[in-house]
């Protein structure tokens, strides 16, 4: 150990401090692991905090799996996403315990870590120490076992009730039985087990042993009471949705694939596929760990960490593959789950345990049929009445026009008689200048101007009978007599001129 690690490690300089992490970490250290540890507890600066997790995990290995499990408390999510990839880095079975705890964490990234990480572990191994910590007595990994249990699928139905039979902690066991009423499929068998489990439970505990039985019995046909259960909308899976239902019986389907992979290629097309990608998710995962075993190494980390500790070295790259992979992996089991629900319909044989699911999607099928169902019917009877409200608009349109055109006809017999009134008017004028042109032709007055005041009067009569008729009058003045044919004969003339 040269000196100018130590004067690193004790400097005030965050870089340097981190350059003497980096070469705790190259010439494998393990004495200065004390060193490290308190370093641990008084870091202020994030990133070379960060990087104490990672050489502390690798140094230490599983003896401080512990130390560094205490981290996923830190309120910066880097510190706690580090925390976990530390942990991974001791190779200690048992530090999943600390991994169960985060699966419920309130980052986004912290959870998909924690996610991975276990899921990388043997469902056998994970049942096992799930039942160590439950049964430990202690109370941080009591917690986080009951998070282990409601949020992995790698727990079987039937494990649930050993816990019950094995467990005296009544907090616990009111726990459990939630996720029993939750996650295990509702069946005689189960509901038969429970209630022998009832019998030794403390009385503080048999209500709620009492209430999950109710809860079971009632999601029980009575016609199908040993095989299937009824569907109760209330049912958590229904509210996975489809997709999410169908992406569980794709999980379900992966769990026992020596009996499922069996019923159509499709399906066990889909179980290989998985398996591949399973596969390619523990490799790089494993080159995830290996990253940061090798940014500490060799050097360059500090830069980088600087950025962002999510983005060491291809860590960044290579969690993008990850989420591409997992994002085909839902896809999978979603087409997996479509193709176990054909094989429902057909009245296929299939595993009771899929059979249950394939039902539940099947219910959710159909009442998304009978809604977009409803929902045409509710948009047919609206156009319906925008239809009646649209023939009800051209018959007040049809008065409309039939009330303007008989206001036009009043209209325009008011004219007419307006108009005949003076033309009847004028007719009297006439009569009365024809009645003294009369008297004047006594006393010598020219016979033509009497004549053209006739042929006025009966031009004037003859109009007034056409428009009282409702006719419109004749258009222009009545013609100048001198224009009239040869021969022709005024009214009047001949016995006038006389």
């Amino acid at each position: 150990m040269t000196t100018n690690l130590v004067e690193n490690l004790e400097s005030r300089d965050p870089n340097k401090r981190w350059e003497g992490v980096k070469e705790a970490v190259r010439i494998q250290a393990v004495e200065l692991l004390p060193r490290l540890c308190a370093m641990m507890e008084s870091e202020q600066d994030e990133f070379v905090l960060c990087g104490l997790l990672t050489a502390v995990g690798q140094l230490g290995g599983a003896a401080h799996s512990d130390r560094i499990g205490g981290y996923l408390c830190d309120p910066r999510a880097i510190v706690r996403e580090t925390a976990l990839y530390a942990l991974d880095l001791t190779n200690d079975a048992y530090s999943v315990r600390h991994v169960f705890g985060a699966l419920e964490d309130s980052a986004p990234a912290v959870k998909q870590t924690a996610h991975q990480i276990a899921g990388r572990f043997p469902p056998e191994s994970l049942q096992k120490i799930a039942e160590e910590m439950l049964l430990s007595g202690i109370s941080w990994q009591e917690d986080n076992v009951l998070t282990a249990l409601r949020r992995l699928e790698s727990f079987p139905p039937n494990f649930f009730l050993e816990l019950l039979g094995k467990s005296r902690n009544p907090g616990l066991l009111c726990e459990i039985l939630k996720i029993v009423a939750t996650r295990v499929e509702c069946t005689a068998e189960v509901v038969l087990k429970l209630t022998d489990l009832r019998s030794g439970m403390p009385e503080e505990v048999q209500e709620e042993f009492d209430a999950v039985l109710d809860l079971l019995n009632s999601r029980i046909s009575e016609a199908e009471r040993i095989q299937v259960p009824s569907i109760d909308p209330s049912d958590p899976d229904l509210s996975r949705g489809k997709i999410g239902l169908l992406e569980r019986i794709g999980e379900q389907v992966v769990v026992e694939k020596d009996s499922a992979s069996v019923l159509s290629p499709a399906v066990k097309a889909g179980v290989e596929r998985i398996g591949q990608i399973d596969a390619a998710l523990a490799e790089k995962g494993s080159r995830i760990a290996e990253g940061l075993k090798k940014e500490i190494g060799e050097g360059g980390f500090w830069d980088k960490t600087k950025q962002s500790v999510s983005k060491w070295g291809n860590i960044g790259k290579l969690k993008l593959e990850v989420g591409g992979l997992s994002a085909e992996r839902s896809s999978c089991l979603v087409r997996i789950g479509a193709e176990i629900l054909s094989l429902w319909n057909k009245k296929e044989s299939l595993p009771a345990a899929l059979s249950t699911l394939a039902q539940k999607a099947a219910y959710l099928e159909e009442k998304d049929r009978a809604e977009a169902l409803n929902e045409q019917e509710r948009s047919e009877e609206f156009f319906e009445k925008v239809r009646g409200a649209a023939k009800d608009l051209l018959k007040k349109g049809s008065l409309l026009s039939e009330a303007a055109r008989k206001s036009r006809q009043f209209l325009l017999q008011e004219k007419l008689k307006l108009q005949a009134e003076t033309l009847r008017r004028q007719l009297d004028l006439k009569c009365e200048r024809l009645g003294s042109m009369a008297y004047g032709r006594i006393v010598g007055s020219p016979p033509v101007e009497f004549a053209q005041e006739i042929k006025e009067i009966t031009a004037l009569s003859t109009h007034r009978k056409l428009t009282e008729a409702g006719a419109e009058a004749p258009q222009g003045p009545p013609r100048d007599p001198a224009q009239a044919p040869q021969g022709a004969h005024l009214p009047g003339q001949g016995r006038l001129s006389k």
